[in-house]
């Protein structure tokens, strides 16, 4: 499974060149996010696909449009300290200035989130009460529909198709061979 790092290394901007506009913070967060859900994503060809300059504010419905674009299924959900245990991880969890953080994970004690907008590819550990001041209590919750898809298909028949289908003719042999060799 890919590490908040992993993701958070191959989403952090390259400042090589100053002329080259650094993405919004939350185009990068959504992007982590979709790495983790491993789904390919870069912050500056999102920004190009939803039209959106550098230096414009990214609000929520523009979210939902950027993880539809990326083809997460997301929402916005409001939730509570208390619960935020239960909440399906990682998510986008939105600070009291208007920040989008990745929240990777909550043990009920401590939060490890990471922030694309501090510039460091690194997770912090915090404890939930000092998390708890700074957040608004928004998330915006995503998964991939390849990884919804998968949670859905049963253990049935159906699995065995797509074996049956490319090895027919060996199938077919095979019951041939032992209908003559009953008779």
């Amino acid at each position: 499974m890919l590490s908040i790092a992993t993701a958070a290394q191959s989403a952090a901007p390259s400042i090589a060149d100053p002329q080259t506009a650094l993405p919004s913070a939350c185009l990068q967060a959504l992007c982590v996010l979709a790495r983790l859900q491993q789904v390919a994503a870069e912050p500056e060809a999102l920004a190009h696909a939803l039209g959106l300059a550098p230096s414009d504010a990214v609000g929520e419905s523009e979210l939902l449009l950027a993880a539809k674009h990326l083809g997460l299924k997301a929402k916005i959900s409001r939730s509570t300290v208390e619960r935020l245990t239960l909440t399906p991880l990682p998510a986008l969890a939105r600070l009291n200035d208007g920040r989008w953080v990745v929240l990777a994970q909550c043990d009920g004690q401590r939060v490890l989130f990471m922030d694309p907008a501090a510039g460091e590819a690194r997770p912090t550990i915090e404890p939930l009460d000092v998390f708890a001041t700074q957040w608004s209590g928004l998330l915006l919750l995503a998964t991939s529909r390849a990884t919804l898809a998968g949670e859905l298909r049963k253990f049935d028949f159906s699995w065995f198709v797509p074996a049956l289908v490319k090895y027919r003719r060996l199938f077919g042999e095979a019951l041939l061979v032992s209908l003559f060799l009953q008779l």
